[in-house]
């Protein structure tokens, strides 16, 4: 059990640096991708130890070629992102229309097989449904 602080300032970190999203894969095509990214590893590392979630670390170059970031990201499967976005979203404020198409977008959808991570491809059928919340999410973010 996370206790109520930490999940309030999970919601709030959140806000600033996650994304819940369905992006488009292919020709009726999409993916559920709920994502933490930030060059703090500390706030990254939290959601880890709480959530799960499978950490990349990498570099990012910036255009003038001379600066160099490192960069922390983690995503979440379905379960993991169902769980996260559940805890959260009483708190959220600037993601919280997009985090509940997600959320129910996620409870649409079949359980992952154990161990997956990120991006999956779905199973038949749910093209429709997740094109669907796809939709909702483009005029979310065509508001914003």
């Amino acid at each position: 059990m996370v206790d109520k602080e930490l999940i309030v300032w999970a919601a709030g970190f959140f806000d600033g640096d996650g994304s819940a999203l369905i992006e488009v894969t292919g020709k009726n095509s999409f993916s559920v991708v709920v994502s933490v990214i930030n060059v703090v590893k500390e706030g990254i590392d939290v959601f880890h130890e709480y959530w799960g979630g499978r950490l990349v670390s990498r570099s990012k170059v910036y255009k003038d070629g001379a600066t160099r970031k490192q960069v922390h990201e983690l995503y979440f499967n379905h379960a993991e992102a169902r769980q996260l976005l559940v805890d959260i979203y009483p708190y959220l404020v600037v993601r919280r229309r997009s985090a509940n198409v997600v959320l129910r977008a996620l409870c649409q959808l079949p359980k992952q097989k154990e161990g997956t991570t990120g991006r999956l491809r779905m199973p038949r059928g749910s093209s429709k449904v997740l094109g669907a919340f796809y939709d909702q999410l483009r005029v979310i973010r065509s508001n914003s």
